[in-house]
């Protein structure tokens, strides 16, 4: 990964001020995340997004949260068990596999977390895999375009245009939204085929 964010910092990426600024509910909505929804993160982290998803899916639904840093996951079940919710699993993945059958997922959410992949491509042919038929990848991520705080370090973000690439290849049909949060894209990818 270029710039794995370091889980000594957690506390930056879990901090009450978060909800204001990102707006999760908001962002789920236009997703058209519903209650009784499976839903996967890849890429949790510390677990910031995972109980407003849980409580988009509601009690009918299924939320996992996946991360290829153990530290995190860690952190996340902490997260998580203060809150006392029910309906989200926590577990390990690698960049190049998901440990899940095909066609498990209505949703992936990857929030944050391309431009730190090595092989974009290998993650996101996973991520089709386990995605239902026409099922939906919701991505965000740092732009580009925008320099400075808050975010990576410019050199280790994408342009839109690349993530949307990226996308094409790995079997989606993105859609790139209107921004709504400064500094960030927002792309809705359907999957294409039934495989």
């Amino acid at each position: 990964m270029m710039h794995k964010f370091d889980p000594g910092a957690f506390e930056r990426l879990l901090r009450e001020e978060r909800e204001h600024e990102e707006r999760p509910r908001e962002i789920l909505k236009k997703f058209g995340i519903t209650p009784g929804s499976k839903v996967l993160e890849v890429g949790c982290g510390p677990g910031f997004y995972l109980p407003f998803i849980s409580e988009t899916v509601s009690d009918s639904g299924l939320v996992v949260g996946s991360d290829i840093q153990i530290e995190m996951l860690k952190i996340a079940k902490k997260h998580i068990s203060r809150r006392n919710i029910n309906n989200i699993y926590l577990t390990a993945n690698s960049e190049e596999h998901l440990p899940f059958v095909t066609g498990a997922f209505d949703f992936v959410l990857l929030a944050h977390t391309l431009h730190e992949l090595r092989k974009p491509q290998k993650l996101l042919q996973e991520i089709h895999r386990v995605l239902k038929k026409n099922g939906i990848l919701t991505l965000w991520d740092w732009d580009k375009n925008y320099d400075g705080p808050p975010g990576p370090p410019q050199r280790e973000r994408l342009y839109p245009e690349q993530a949307i690439e990226y996308l094409n290849v790995s079997g989606f049909t993105p859609h790139l939204f209107n921004r709504f949060m400064p500094y960030r894209y927002f792309i809705k990818a359907i999957k294409k085929g039934d495989d």
